[in-house]
């Protein structure tokens, strides 16, 4: 702006700020972050018209270590990466790849000569009954394209995460209930009518649109059942336990997990090298990466230790030549590297989660190190229809009971666990698989991890205080802190014991009730208040009529069992028998969850920005 007199004259904005559905969209920050992707030659993100309506599109051209990459496969991956850095509604949900960028005479991309895509992933296939029907016009009215047909994939015509939530609202308005992952799932008009409306098709004609949880169900598990059943303190104390960790490779050493056991293991004696398998980007090495998360969680820079003990390799779980780098012998895998969102329409969940995990126990069986696979006590899974008897919870002599695994996240851990325990049955593997649960704010300071928006417990507070109340029945459970400094202790010292021991699950033992999580937000200037469970599920269908607020409580819907107003409770998974007794006996005891503690907590991601208005944005 500039002034003349009294008057002032608007000469526009002087960033790339734009605003699509309501929401504002930094251009130059999405350009920044793909930018960084590897494999990412030239890219530009723009809004253009796309049937009635403005739609978010990323052009781009790629390099040569990128053009040997189906296309969709490599989209995937700069999808689900730029969600580690990004808000939702600013992922593009529309790549275009182009051979060339169309440039000005002055050598800046032309946007005006950037083609407009097609919005429709196939010919167009007119839907066979009033479900489908119904659903096509559902697509339609939100992506506001003017003809979609059966097969059309809403994704790919520049659905995101955020408007499948309109999707899930506008289905309900029709009758239809479903869950957040059904969209996910059954991305067209006609897998949603198949899903919900099955009677409608032929046995032969239904098929399933989840390959993941048609394997679980097929496999025979006996023989997993069978070394399962050696997790007891008698096995642990007759057999023998490691003297030394040895030299260590270490995935996901820039997750929060992954951080903290690095640092765990730099206070060792016993670990004479530290390699960190670790992706760096146009924009910062892999090893500055590395550098830069220890400095921020524990203000030291560890000139010493990167000098003498400490290797960052640049690469990719997911790539198996990566492991061809090491030509040291290593004596333990630790992987930490995953993937936590829990839907996607991609197979970037599988690739981290599941064959990421199947390279390192290759590598383990080829070179005799040991294997260490972080998973989640979320593979307890969901009882449904009282299958299994409820309530079940999950030991370490547990694998397969029966349970509902309803997310790729949870379907894709429980397979890495499967291929770890085979591996170990079947391979010679020396393999163990961590479970774990909350991980929370450090004991010592309260320091939270600095991708908060990743961590489910804390978008579930987020939650009650968009809704504003929580239904008495959840007041009265139980709520878990597992502090990330004294998870990453327990990992590494489980390590050490015998063979023979493969699953642990390394969870606080001091289960406070979730009231007490409740009134220190209150105490905090969080207003929760307790509700009947009708009351709530009213707000809560209020809530998902709101664009914005719908987005916030998906973490409570994403679960809600189709076809049933009311919300199940998860299976229970046991902390407190076998390897709570371990960690005894190798001198480990978890802290006291206090009052202090989750007070402190609570002001950290409060002060991060969690309970703010502008959450989202």
């Amino acid at each position: 702006m500039r002034a003349q007199g009294r008057n002032l004259i608007s000469m526009g904005r002087t960033d790339n700020q734009v605003k699509l559905n309501g929401l504002r969209i930094e251009l130059g920050e999405i350009e920044t972050v793909m930018a960084r992707q590897p494999g990412i030659r030239q890219c530009v993100a723009v809004i253009k018209k796309g049937g009635s309506t403005d739609k978010l599109i990323r052009y781009y051209t790629v390099d040569q270590t990128a053009a040997g990459i189906p296309v969709r496969k490599f989209e995937d991956k700069v999808r689900e990466d730029m969600s580690e850095s990004l808000t939702p509604y600013m992922v593009p949900g529309i790549f275009v790849r182009l051979d060339e960028m169309p440039l000005t005479p002055v050598g800046k991309t032309d946007v005006k000569r950037l083609p407009v895509p097609e919005f429709r992933s196939s010919g167009y296939s007119a839907p066979k009954n009033e479900v489908e029907k119904t659903f096509c016009g559902i697509f339609g009215r939100i992506l506001k394209i003017e003809e979609v047909g059966a097969d059309d994939n809403f994704f790919e015509m520049g659905g995101t995460s955020l408007v499948a939530m309109q999707l899930i609202a506008e289905a309900a308005k029709e009758g239809y209930t479903m869950v957040y992952k059904s969209v996910f799932d059954n991305a067209t008009p006609r897998l949603l009518a198949k899903m919900l409306k099955p009677e409608l098709y032929d046995k032969k004609s239904l098929g399933t649109n989840l390959p993941m949880i048609e394997e679980i169900e097929a496999y025979d598990y006996s023989q997993l059942d069978e070394l399962l059943a050696a997790n007891t303190i008698e096995t642990f104390r007759n057999g023998s336990c490691y003297e030394r960790m040895g030299d260590v490779l270490l995935t996901g050493a820039t997750g929060f997990l992954g951080i903290h056991v690095l640092h765990n293991l730099i206070d060792r004696t016993d670990v004479p090298h530290i390699f960190c398998l670790v992706r760096g980007g146009k924009s910062i090495s892999a090893e500055s990466r590395v550098r830069t998360l220890l400095f921020y969680y524990f203000g030291q820079k560890f000139e010493e230790q990167f000098a003498e003990r400490i290797t960052v390799i640049d690469g990719d779980v997911t790539n198996s030549e990566v492991f061809e780098k090491f030509d040291r012998h290593i004596d333990v895998v630790i992987n930490c590297a995953a993937n936590v969102k829990h839907f996607s329409a991609g197979t970037d969940i599988e690739d981290i989660n599941v064959k990421g995990c199947q390279n390192c126990i290759d590598f383990c069986v080829r070179t005799g190190a040991r294997f260490i696979q972080t998973s989640t006590g979320s593979v307890a899974g969901l009882t449904v229809s009282d299958t299994p008897v409820a309530p079940h919870f999950l030991t370490e002599r547990d694998l397969y009971y029966g349970q509902r695994l309803t997310s790729k996240y949870t379907a894709s851990k429980f397979l890495a666990e499967r291929a770890v325990l085979d591996a170990v049955k079947n391979r010679g593997l020396r393999g163990k698989v961590m479970r774990l649960g909350n991980l929370s704010a450090r004991s010592t300071d309260g320091e939270f991890q600095i991708n908060f928006r990743t961590n489910n417990a804390m978008s579930t507070l987020k939650a009650y205080q968009v809704l504003g109340c929580v239904p008495y029945d959840r007041d009265c459970g139980y709520s878990e802190f597992s502090p990330i400094n004294e998870v990453a202790d327990a990992i590494v010292r489980l390590t050490l014991t015998p063979d023979a021991c493969t699953v642990f699950q390394p969870g606080n033992v001091h289960w406070p009730p979730y009231g007490d999580t409740i009134d220190c937000m209150n105490k905090i200037g969080i207003p929760i208040e307790r509700v009947e469970n009708d009351e709530f599920q009213r707000r809560l269908a209020a809530a998902m009529q709101d664009s914005l607020k719908s987005e916030l409580v998906q973490s409570l819907v994403a679960y809600k069992e189709e076809n049933d107003g009311l919300f199940k409770v998860a299976n229970g998974w046991d902390t407190k028998t076998y390897t709570a007794q371990v960690l005894l006996r190798l001198g480990f005891r978890w802290s006291f969850t206090t009052w202090d503690y989750i007070e402190k907590y609570l002001r950290c991601i409060k002060g991060l920005g969690v309970f703010d208005e502008d959450f989202t944005r």
